[in-house]
């Protein structure tokens, strides 16, 4: 980290599940199904086009985050939104460059989540967190200008163009 911001590179490890649901222009779409134009939600809360797909078979261990909207498989280097800060009564901050890897976050912590109907962008609490063998194809977008996609359950951070890029 440098001055709050994570400094990324090329983060081949960094995929989510076949079946994982990512917000687009028209709702809910597999994240098998979206293509390179689409446009999808981003941390920001604004639509952007994702500008490339990545695609690999993946033997490994996984994640499975859960929290109330569901669960979602993510490799243990996958970058997700995290809420930094609470005050109450129900009150929260998000910091916007507070990002953890899917294998430092630990029961009850709080995850930014944004989507147009039900939230916005009150965090949700991890329920459970669950190691699993995997075999399959897993996928990461890359987007363009904010490189983070909002799933059905999480902000995910994505594929930076090439070098270092700051979220």
């Amino acid at each position: 980290m440098d001055g709050g911001k994570f400094k990324l590179g090329k983060r081949r490890n960094m995929c989510i599940g076949l079946l994982s649901k990512v917000w687009t222009r028209n709702g809910l779409d597999y994240i098998s199904a979206i293509q390179q134009g689409d446009l999808v939600l981003t941390h920001k809360i604004r639509f952007r086009p994702v500008i490339a797909i990545s695609k690999r078979y993946y033997d490994g261990n996984v994640i499975s985050l859960t929290n109330r909207q569901g669960s979602l498989l993510v490799t243990p280097e996958q970058l997700v939104q995290c809420v930094t800060h609470i005050t109450l009564p129900r009150r929260w901050a998000i910091n916007p460059e507070h990002w953890k890897k899917a294998e430092e976050i630990e029961i009850k912590t709080l995850v930014s989540h944004y989507n147009s109907h039900e939230n916005k962008g009150e965090p949700y609490k991890i329920s459970a967190i669950k190691i699993l063998e995997y075999r399959g194809m897993m996928y990461s977008l890359r987007i363009a200008d904010d490189f983070t996609y909002v799933t059905e359950n999480l902000n995910i951070y994505g594929h930076t163009e090439e070098g270092d890029k700051s979220v």
